[in-house]
């Protein structure tokens, strides 16, 4: 994991256990919808380091033999 995607998901952490602990329902769902989309952007952040460094590199050594 990245350190950006790593502070995303403590963000969500941070925001799933306050919303475990207000009894107003829907600032409940807000916390939980933005906990989520934390956590969406960590994965997508990921998704995209993972997809640009070897696959890309090793297409690349195929290309162009030496």
């Amino acid at each position: 994991m990245s350190e950006q995607s790593d502070r995303l998901r403590e963000q969500a952490f941070q925001a799933e256990r306050l919303s475990q602990t207000i009894s107003d329902h829907r600032a409940s769902q807000t916390l939980k919808s933005i906990a989520a989309q934390y956590h969406a952007q960590a994965d997508e952040l990921e998704r995209c380091k993972g997809s640009r460094s070897n696959p890309f590199v090793s297409q690349q050594r195929d290309e162009h033999p030496e």
